[in-house]
């Protein structure tokens, strides 16, 4: 082995050595209650070659999004604790059980919709999610956690090659619901789109009349917010006054 190689087998190795050692210490870290915020890791990290870096960093992100799986209290935390890790996993294969797990344990959370978005017809014959399971899965949350799943489902179906009006039976539930935020109008105006584009007049305006309603009520968001503002001051009352 010559010089160059030597030193570069050496740097390899030390690298390798701060990693599992700074990885030990940030989880003793976590556990005992010190700040992440204390623990920079990733700079360490960052100075060293990409080819050491990235796969340091992404073996860290996948021990961390483990432990908050271990750490989980409810189905709505083991949720979102599988999807983070899912979404963040390289390799394929356990991508793809993990959402799966989700689609088979939680259909009962929202939070479970990144799984069924990925499922949604899906070229995995034995995993793959039809409309009608679909809409079945949207129809059972408010329309305040359902917008993101209706959303989600019609962005990926919208880019399909598929007959426009198997994407306008997609939406076609949601023109029997009486719209409750505003978020709803952008799915009423791709369906009126499709139905002016195919020649069905009637459906075009069962979809203006919608937006037109939805127009006047209030976003998502405001509502969340608005929401979260409320909960805050009911904390902040709730605190015993200090004599």
């Amino acid at each position: 082995m010559n010089r160059s190689n030597r030193a570069a087998y050496v740097v390899l190795v030390l690298a390798l050595l701060l990693y599992f050692v700074s990885e030990y210490f940030l989880r003793q870290a976590t556990v005992a209650g010190i700040a992440p915020e204390r623990v920079k890791l990733e700079d360490v990290l960052a100075k060293l070659p990409s080819a050491i870096s990235d796969p340091a960093i992404y073996k860290l992100d996948i021990g961390r999004l483990q432990d908050c799986m271990a750490a989980a209290q409810t189905d709505t935390d083991r949720v979102v604790a599988i999807t983070n890790l899912a979404f963040r996993k390289k390799e394929m294969a356990e991508k793809d059980d993990l959402y799966y797990e989700v689609v088979q344990k939680y259909p009962h959370c929202h939070e479970s919709y990144r799984a069924f978005i990925y499922f949604f017809l899906s070229d995995d014959a034995k995993r793959s999610i039809g409309v009608e399971a679909f809409q079945e899965f949207a129809l059972r949350f408010p329309q305040f956690d359902a917008f993101k799943i209706w959303q989600g489902g019609f962005s990926k179906i919208g880019k399909m090659k598929i007959a426009p009006q198997k994407k306008m039976a997609f939406l076609l539930p949601l023109l029997s619901l009486k719209p409750e935020f505003r978020d709803y109008y952008s799915l009423y105006d791709e369906y009126g789109k499709l139905a002016a584009v195919n020649g069905m007049p009637t459906e075009a305006l069962k979809a203006d009349a919608l937006m037109k309603q939805s127009v006047t009520l209030p976003y998502i968001a405001k509502v969340m917010m608005e929401r979260e503002a409320a909960k805050a001051k009911a904390l902040e009352k709730a605190k015993p006054v200090k004599k």
